[in-house]
């Protein structure tokens, strides 16, 4: 797709911009613009804000990936950590003049560094690839399988019932999917769990396993998983 993103307003300073690659999140306020998601230049095509004037890379003031060459905004284990102009631990809240927005860290999943961008007043919450329509979930070269249900726990605690979800690819979600596909995540992590602890290889996971997802779809994961399993320490009881 050339020409910028498909540009649609979700609420006021809210915006979401479909791509064939991925899918943006833009907050614009009257102070800053915030833009979640692979972004280059031309991307912005077409993207406006409340009074219609065009939003340029020159008034994005926080960018969650390099290519707009704006100051960078990552979590301290992203690798780019480095050159960014903030790095978040946990929390970073910006206040872009009329929207504010809060940028979390709610743990590993398709990578170590994740970051959800939520804007509380217009009850919009943007995964970046933590989830994707359709699935699976970001099982990247980075990913962590075995903890992804928990992060997806904690984005599932900023959220609504009727809060709109902007994925890392494909068109917005509610809560209901997310809520669906931690559960198939959690069923990656369980049969991972069962597989290993039977010392069972790579090479057999899939076939010995039963998952939501094909085993293309898990070529990355399974790998990662297995590679990051541990046995779980034995229970202790209260005396």
């Amino acid at each position: 797709m050339t020409g910028g993103a498909k540009w649609t307003r979700l609420a006021d300073g809210v915006h979401v911009g479909e791509l064939d690659r991925a899918t943006l999140l833009a907050v614009v306020g009257s102070e800053g613009v915030l833009v979640h998601g692979p972004a280059v230049p031309e991307d912005l095509e077409g993207l406006v804000d409340e009074g219609g004037r065009p939003v340029g890379v020159d008034r994005v003031t926080w960018a969650t990936s390099p290519g707009l060459g704006a100051p960078l905004l990552v979590q301290e284990d992203d690798p780019r950590a480095a050159e960014a102009a903030h790095v978040v631990t946990s929390v970073f809240a910006v206040d872009l003049g009329g929207v504010y927005v809060e940028v979390v860290h709610p743990g590993r999943g398709a990578t170590g560094g994740d970051l959800v961008v939520s804007v509380p007043l217009a009850d919009v919450v943007g995964t970046g690839d933590l989830v994707r329509n359709p699935g699976p979930p970001g099982y990247g070269p980075r990913c962590w399988p075995l903890d992804y249900p928990a992060t997806l726990d904690m984005v599932l605690g900023a959220m609504t019932a009727r809060t709109v979800v902007v994925p890392g690819r494909g068109p917005v979600v509610d809560r209901e999917f997310v809520e669906d596909q931690r559960q198939e995540a959690l069923a990656v992590a369980e049969q991972v769990d069962v597989l290993a602890s039977r010392r069972v290889g790579v090479e057999e996971a899939f076939a010995q396993g039963t998952w939501p997802y094909t085993e293309a779809e898990l070529d990355q994961a399974l790998p990662r998983a297995l590679s990051q399993w541990s046995p779980r320490p034995p229970a202790t009881h209260a005396h």
